[in-house]
């Protein structure tokens, strides 16, 4: 074997290489690399209207059967099991699946559906404030410390109820 015959095994193993590279490369750009974290609110409230039996679910969750309920939550919906685990959790802690905010957490009165005045203002209405007044940071302090949940849960309500005030 000569130097040519070697020279043109070498480039032809390159252009493989690099053919191949491109290839995988573009076929990673045309599929998601992850699933987005939650299903967006107006998704899971148009479910919320398809569950016909939501005294069941909320019954099966009572037994301690989250299984049960997430499969019947898919099954008169059509939702994702992504979707029905999230709806169900929220059905779970009993909190609205528009934007995340459980009734206790909203300020409001489980008797009446009014809302109840926390230090003058429900926690809803002082949380749109300060999204209202670009204060994101101080409406996240505000939900952990009246939720007592986690950054990234305070956060990801917070969230929903901006994009909520952004559609409005």
């Amino acid at each position: 074997m000569n130097i040519g015959e070697l020279l043109l095994i070498c480039i032809s193993a390159v252009v493989a290489i690099a053919i191949i590279v491109w290839i995988v490369s573009r076929s990673r750009q045309n599929t998601p690399m992850s699933m987005p974290n939650q299903p967006s609110w107006e998704r899971l409230a148009e479910l919320d209207t398809r569950l016909a039996s939501r005294d069941e679910v909320e019954r099966l969750l009572q037994a301690g059967q989250k299984i049960a309920a997430i499969k019947l939550y898919r099954e008169e919906t059509g939702a994702s099991l992504r979707e029905a685990k999230d709806a169900v959790e929220r059905i779970a802690d009993g909190r609205s699946a528009d934007i995340g905010f459980s009734a206790q957490e909203a300020g409001v009165s489980a008797q009446d559906g009014q809302e109840q005045e926390e230090g003058g203002e429900g926690l809803t209405s002082e949380i749109r404030r300060l999204l209202r007044a670009k204060q994101k940071i101080a409406a996240i302090k505000l939900y952990r410390e009246k939720t007592g949940t986690s950054l990234r849960e305070a956060k990801d309500a917070v969230d929903r109820l901006e994009a909520e005030i952004r559609y409005l």
